[in-house]
C-alpha cells in the first residue's frame, strides 16, 4: 500500500484500503489504518487546531489520501502536468485527425497473443470521390501491410495459430456460400472488407468515421460552415468593401492580371456521350491536384465518369422495374381480392370458406344432375316397354275387348291379384268407361312390381295389372271365353 500511495502517476488511480479472504466457512476483513491527518482550524481560535484521525477509505497515487470529509477541502485543485493536451470535445477530435491525416501518421499494431501485426493510418475522400459518391463522411480508418508472425518458440507459435483460426471461421463460418458452394477469391475479400477482418498481406480494410461528417453531397465542402480544419475545402471569398469617394485609391503602374472564369467544356471536339455530363465544378485527381478540361486525364475521368454514370441509370431503371412489378403484383392481388370477396357473398359466405362452400354447390349439383339423368332413362325405357307391345299382346288385348263386349254379363272371369277382392258387379244404371279413361288409369309411369328388387320374391308370380274392361254387368253371361 505504501508503494502504491508514493507512486508518481498523473491518472487518478483510487487504491482500497483494505482486503478480504475466506478460510473453510469464514470471511475476514483486513484494513489498513492509514488516518487522514487533515489539520482542521477553527476560524475563532488557531489554537484548537487537531488533527483529523479517521481511517481513509481509499489511497491515491502522489501521496494523495483522505477520508471522506476531508477529500475534497484537502485537494481542492489537482494539476496536471501535460498542459498541452488535446480539449476532449468534437473540435479538439477533428483537429488532431486532421493533424494526424495532414503527417500521414501511422501507426503499428502487435498482437503478440494471435502473432499478427499490420498498420493503421487515416484518409480522406478526394474531391471525385465527393462528387460522385453519396456518402458524407470525411475520414476513413485504413487498416494494411497485413503480417503473420508467429514465435520462434513451437509451442507459443501453435496457440497462435489456433487463436488466429478462430477468426477466420467466426466470420467465414456464419455466411453460407451460393449455390450451396465455396467461397472465390473475390466474395473472401469482400467479406473481409465488410466486417473489418484482415487475412492476407496484400488487403486492406477502410472504416468509416462516421462522427465527422458533410453536411451536403456532391458539392465542394467549404471551410467557413465547421468549427475545425476539414480535407479539401475552399475558402469562401471576402464581401469586397464599398470604396467611397473621398479615399485615396493608389494604382499600380503596368497591366493588371486577372484569372478567367473556370470553364468546363473545353475549346474542342467533345464526344456527345461526354456533353451532359461533364460537372459545373472544378475536378481533382486522387491526390488533390487539378485536372484541365481537355487534357488526356481530363478524358479518361470523363470515360470512367461516363462508365459509372451507365451503371446508375442501369441500376435506375432495374430499380423502377422492380418498381413497377411490385405495384403491379400488388394490383394484380387487391383485385384477386376483391373478385373472391365478391364471389364470397354471391354464395353468402366468406372467402375463407369459399373453396368450401363451392366444392359443396359443385357437388350438390353433380349429384342431382346425376339422379336426373338416371331418373330420365328409366321413364324414357318405361313408356317405350308399354308402347313396344308385341303383335300377341296386342291380338289378345283385341279378344279380350271382344269378348267383354259379346258376353258383359259374365262373372266367372276374375282377376288374381292381391287387389282383386272388390265385386265387380255393378249397378245397371252405372256409365259405362271411355276409352281415354282406360288409357289414363293405365298409370304407364308406376313402378312395376315384378321390376322392383326392393319387394320380397313371393311376389314374383303376381299377375302384371291390365286393364279396366267395360262396367256392363257379364254376371248373367253362360257363354265362357277365353281365359288370361
Amino acid at each position: 500500500m505504501k508503494s502504491r500511495e508514493q507512486k508518481v502517476d498523473d491518472r487518478n488511480r483510487p487504491k482500497k484500503s483494505f482486503f478480504n479472504f475466506s478460510y473453510k466457512r469464514y470471511r475476514f476483513y483486513f484494513g489498513i489504518y492509514i488516518p487522514c491527518e487533515y489539520v482542521d482550524k477553527p476560524a475563532f481560535n488557531n489554537d484548537l487546531s487537531f488533527s483529523c484521525s479517521v481511517p481513509s477509505p481509499i489511497v491515491l497515487s502522489n501521496h494523495r489520501h483522505a477520508c471522506g470529509v476531508h477529500f475534497s477541502k484537502k485537494y481542492q485543485t489537482i494539476v496536471l502536468k501535460n498542459s498541452t493536451q488535446t480539449p476532449n470535445n468534437k473540435v479538439g477530435h477533428a483537429n488532431l485527425l486532421f493533424d494526424r491525416w495532414t503527417s500521414k501518421e501511422k501507426k503499428t499494431i502487435i498482437s503478440k497473443r494471435t502473432g499478427i501485426s499490420y498498420k493503421s493510418h487515416y484518409t480522406a475522400r478526394n474531391l471525385q470521390r465527393i462528387y460522385t459518391s453519396c456518402y458524407k463522411h470525411m475520414y476513413a480508418k485504413t487498416l494494411d501491410n497485413f503480417r503473420f508472425v508467429p514465435s520462434t518458440k513451437a509451442s507459443t507459435a501453435r496457440k497462435q495459430r489456433e487463436r488466429f483460426n478462430r477468426s477466420p471461421r467466426r466470420v467465414f463460418g456464419s455466411i453460407i456460400p451460393k449455390n450451396n458452394g465455396e467461397f472465390n477469391y473475390k466474395e473472401l475479400i469482400s467479406i473481409g472488407r465488410k466486417y473489418g477482418f484482415l487475412f492476407l498481406e496484400s488487403q486492406y480494410v477502410n472504416k468509416r468515421i462516421s462522427h465527422l461528417k458533410h453536411t451536403r453531397t456532391r458539392v465542394t465542402p467549404i471551410a467557413d460552415q465547421f468549427q475545425f480544419s476539414i480535407p479539401h475545402a475552399s475558402e469562401t471569398v471576402p464581401a469586397v468593401a464599398d470604396v467611397k469617394a473621398d479615399e485615396i485609391i493608389e494604382t499600380l503602374a503596368g497591366p493588371v492580371l486577372t484569372a478567367l472564369p473556370y470553364n468546363p467544356i473545353p475549346d474542342m471536339f467533345i464526344p456527345h456521350k461526354y456533353r451532359n455530363i461533364i460537372p459545373k465544378d472544378p475536378i481533382y485527381d486522387e491526390k488533390g491536384s487539378f485536372i484541365v478540361p481537355g487534357s488526356r486525364e481530363w478524358f479518361t475521368f470523363m470515360y470512367k465518369l461516363e462508365i459509372q454514370t451507365a451503371i446508375k441509370v442501369a441500376e435506375e431503371r432495374r430499380l423502377r422495374l422492380i418498381q413497377e412489378e411490385q405495384i403491379a403484383r400488388e394490383e394484380h392481388k387487391a383485385r384477386v381480392q376483391k373478385l373472391a370477396r365478391d364471389e364470397a357473398a354471391y354464395y353468402g359466405t366468406t372467402p375463407h370458406y369459399l373453396d368450401k362452400r363451392r366444392k359443396l354447390t359443385d357437388d350438390s349439383t353433380t349429384l342431382n344432375k346425376i339422379y336426373h339423368d338416371s331418373m330420365s332413362r328409366y321413364r324414357k325405357r318405361l313408356l317405350y316397354n308399354q308402347d313396344s307391345l308385341t303383335k300377341e299382346h296386342r291380338k289378345l288385348k283385341a279378344e279380350m275387348k271382344e269378348f267383354f263386349l259379346r258376353f258383359p254379363q259374365d262373372t266367372g272371369i276374375l282377376p288374381a291379384h292381391r287387389y282383386a277382392h272388390k265385386d265387380r258387379t255393378t249397378d245397371e244404371n252405372s256409365a259405362s268407361t271411355s276409352e281415354d279413361t282406360k288409357d289414363l288409369e293405365c298409370r304407364p309411369l308406376k313402378c312395376d312390381v315384378i321390376k322392383t328388387s326392393n319387394i320380397s320374391l313371393h311376389h314374383d308370380l303376381v299377375v302384371r295389372k291390365r286393364a279396366r274392361h267395360d262396367s256392363i254387368s257379364d254376371v248373367n253371361t253362360t257363354v265362357a271365353g277365353s281365359s288370361y
